[in-house]
């Protein structure tokens, strides 16, 4: 193999030169860009999106593409948080409306919620238990004490291996819903999963403060006063979103948007309890 190939020798080792990109002005072509080779206009490559940058990788450049492909700051993140608390429905209307680059797209920051809802849920899973287990009396006509115990622990289990999926399907319960009790707006239904996906995911970023001081010790909210807070301020911000998103009569789309909070909430009580009720019921004697 030839020293050209191989680059200049020192001794019996191998020194290699700097790599230069291509396309650089070293070779006098014109810049190019590094991942697809098309002509560089501007700073970020107008076939492929990315970045141009010809610096050698650090650890500090490497962390910045981290956070920009997978936290989305560079998507407007924050922007997106802001925005969707003082003023939801308007914040979704203007994505399905076109300006998308501002905020990050709906189901992005639908995951990113689901994925912090179920790290402060494992923080702490006995909050749900216990929970659950104040209202054990319901299913005392139709459970024994053996089969409400495996009831439980199967929500649990479900919880923690499919949250995100069971929220999918509550958002697509909302849309749904939307759907005929908004019929008139003329929107699609992939446009109402818009502020359906903003709006289900805001609620988790509302609590955020409160989960953030549960797990530090801060502070402890008791699990009834939990599920109050949630069947307020979930409604609360479905009907608010309702109101910037569809327009109309305020008092009309906000009353329509806190019904389909609940009417969303039975129908996946229906789907997802009545399935796990019944497997209960036909498998644990």
């Amino acid at each position: 193999m030839s020293a050209s190939i191989l680059g200049p020798t020192l001794g019996s080792g191998l020194v290699h030169a700097p790599v230069e990109p291509a396309g650089s002005a070293g070779d006098g072509a014109p810049a190019a860009c590094l991942n697809c080779g098309s002509d560089r206009l501007g700073d970020y490559c107008h076939v492929c999106g990315q970045h141009h940058r010809d610096d050698r990788l650090t650890l500090r450049l490497l962390w910045s593409e981290i956070a920009a492909r997978f936290l989305m700051f560079d998507s407007g993140l924050a922007r997106t948080v802001r925005d969707l608390s003082m003023r939801p429905g308007a914040t979704a209307l203007a994505y399905v409306h076109g300006h998308r680059r501002r905020y990050v797209n709906p189901l992005s920051y639908f995951l990113i919620a689901a994925a912090l809802a179920l790290f402060f849920f494992n923080q702490d899973p006995g909050e749900l238990e216990q929970v659950m287990k104040m209202g054990s009396s319901t299913f005392a006509s139709i459970f024994t004490e053996a089969q409400t115990e495996r009831y439980i622990g199967l929500v649990l289990d479900s919880v923690k291996v499919s949250y995100a999926y069971q929220m999918l399907v509550f958002v697509l319960s909302i849309a749904a819903i939307w759907r005929l009790t908004f019929r008139r707006s003329g929107f699609t239904f992939a446009e109402l999963l818009v502020p359906a996906l903003y709006g289900i995911s805001q609620v988790t970023f509302v609590a955020l403060p409160l989960s953030v001081a549960e797990v530090a010790g801060i502070s402890h909210v008791p699990p009834a006063v939990a599920v109050l807070l949630s069947f307020v301020v979930a409604p609360v911000v479905l009907g608010w979103m309702a109101v910037g998103f569809f327009g109309g009569r305020r008092w009309v789309a906000f009353l329509k948007g806190v019904a389909s909070y609940f009417l969303a909430f039975a129908l996946f009580g229906v789907i997802r309890d009545g399935t796990l009720i019944a497997y209960v019921l036909l498998t644990t004697p």
